[in-house]
């Protein structure tokens, strides 16, 4: 090598273009927090439960309608609306 030869830097695995580790793992995390609310709005709609439910219950103050509660007012409903009717 004489002194007027210059050498080429080589690229390395960091200098190449592309997503970084930390933007890739940023997105995967993002899709996984979107995907996690996507089901439970889905599940607050569908069934009345999930984290959703659990705060529009806290705010509103009332206490979530279980499926057992929400047959038992049904059952009651229905006995109380023979009596009249015998």
């Amino acid at each position: 090598m004489t002194a007027g030869e210059h050498l080429e830097p080589v690229e390395s695995a960091s200098t190449l273009s592309g997503p970084s580790a930390g933007a890739v793992v940023g997105v995967v995390v993002a899709v996984l927090i979107l995907l996690l609310i996507v089901v439970d709005v889905s599940c607050y709609f569908v069934n009345g439960c999930g984290a959703l439910a659990s705060v529009c219950s806290q705010v509103s103050g009332h206490s979530p309608a279980t499926k057992e509660k929400m047959i038992e007012e049904g059952d009651r409903l229905k006995s109380t609306a023979h009596i009249g009717y015998i």
